[in-house]
C-alpha cells in the first residue's frame, strides 16, 4: 500500500469496497 492508492486506483477501490470502507478510501 505505498503508491497503489492514486487518483486512478482511488476511484476503483471505493467501487469494490462499496459496502465495506468506502468512507476511508472515498475522498470528501
Amino acid at each position: 500500500m505505498k503508491g497503489a492508492f492514486k487518483n486512478s486506483e482511488a476511484q476503483s477501490v471505493p467501487a469494490l469496497w462499496s459496502g465495506r470502507r468506502k468512507q476511508i478510501f472515498t475522498p470528501p
